[in-house]
């Protein structure tokens, strides 16, 4: 390992934003004794100063948890939030205080992003993706209420944009020259998201095509979702730029498989994988889990166990900074894409990772799947018949 230089080390933030009305044990007022996947990631990000044996470069690595969007004023406004995005902890607040939070630290080319998110989450850290590709961050300073107006000008100008067509270069220009130049961004490393859902009226806003500037996006779907509330947004390969790498995996599994945190969890653990090992082969070091601190930040009934051991389990006890390929069995497709499975077919026999196919009941579902009625997500081309959105080239 090469030893620490004295020059500044970069740093790494890795953000983590889980699904609507979600904290780390699952959905408000349903604790199951497991974890979300979003927080699952989030636990298992080694913090602080860490040697990325793929880069041969020192980081300072460090993971932010953000429980799912709500609205803290009732049941009432919680679904006005859900349905446009609005309130103190809506979609549109979200974003604004994930971009405050990454303009404050005044990171610059040598730093790098990795944004995880599930459901609303992935949603949001799509949108976020795209705001710091196509606006990017204001220059130096330390002015939070600064910060603030300049992402608000940013907004209302791409906002006019998209919604309205508007030529405004002059105003565009204006407001880049007071934004770091694309060569003074920090790097956007890696994008992994859980079957996105927006599910919500943003008036054409946002937009969360794939963008040059992420340099790897992963995006596992759940094969076994009907209910039309839950449409996925899948990536577009027609916007697929070459500069960036893509990936998208159908699982097992319905939209509650992919985020984690039900009774009998144990599909979530293949999406979970997946996702994990693809930000392990681009840099991300694991090892971070420590059973007293992650304790405190979930419900009295929530036992945990380290993740990592769950879902890599034939590298128990390696590095931290190893990717551990070598324990995986290899499956190459005929694209020429590589992926990797570890057996955790143990899991399986432990309370709360049995299998199932976790479908929402109850009446309220009931209700939702009368009025917008179920019907399977499309994964096939009818013409081709191939997957939707298969490369023959990967």
């Amino acid at each position: 390992m090469a030893a620490a230089s004295t020059e500044r080390i970069p740093t790494r933030l890795v953000i983590c934003v889980d699904g609507t009305w979600t904290n780390p044990d699952g959905a408000d007022g349903y604790a199951f004794g497991n974890i979300t996947n979003i927080y699952r990631i989030h636990s298992m990000v080694k913090n602080g100063r860490v040697f990325d044996e793929k880069s041969k470069k020192w980081y300072f690595q460090h993971s932010e948890y953000y429980r799912g969007i709500h609205n803290p004023n009732g049941w009432i406004n919680n679904h006005r939030t859900a349905y446009d995005g609005s309130g103190p902890v809506g979609v549109n607040a979200m974003i604004a205080r994930l971009y405050e939070t990454i303009a404050s630290r005044n990171l610059g080319p040598e730093d790098q992003l990795f944004l995880f998110g599930f459901s609303r989450g992935a949603y949001i850290v799509r949108c976020l993706a795209n705001i710091l590709h196509y606006l990017r961050l204001p220059k130096a300073h330390d002015d939070t209420a600064q910060i603030k107006e300049s992402f608000s000008t940013a907004l209302s100008l791409y906002k006019s944009i998209r919604t309205s067509g508007a030529d405004c270069p002059g105003k565009i220009h204006q407001y880049l020259s007071g934004c770091k130049r694309e060569d003074e961004m920090p790097v956007l490393k890696y994008v992994g998201v859980f079957d996105t859902v927006k599910a919500f009226n943003d008036e054409g806003l946002y937009d969360i095509g794939l963008v040059s500037s992420v340099m790897h996006y992963r995006q596992a779907l759940a094969l076994h979702e009907c209910r039309r509330s839950f449409e996925p947004e899948p990536f577009i390969l027609s916007s697929h730029p070459r500069s960036c790498d893509m990936q998208e995996a159908w699982f097992a599994g319905a939209h509650a498989d992919m985020g984690g945190a039900t009774p009998k969890d144990g599909l979530s653990l293949y999406p979970l994988q997946w996702i994990v090992h693809e930000a392990r082969l681009v840099g991300l070091v694991l090892g971070g889990f420590v059973t007293q601190h992650f304790q405190s930040m979930t419900g009295p009934g929530v036992t945990l166990t380290d993740p990592e051991r769950i879902i890599f389990p034939e590298s128990c006890g390696r590095s931290s900074t190893r990717q551990g390929s070598e324990d995986s069995k290899v499956m190459m497709l005929s694209n020429k894409i590589c992926v990797h499975l570890w057996d955790m077919r143990a899991n399986f026999r432990t309370r709360g990772y049995e299998l199932k196919i976790n479908r929402e009941d109850g009446w309220f579902f009931s209700v939702v799947s009368y009025v917008a009625p179920e019907r399977d997500r499309p994964i096939f081309n009818t013409g081709t018949r191939n997957l939707i959105g298969w490369s023959a080239t990967g």
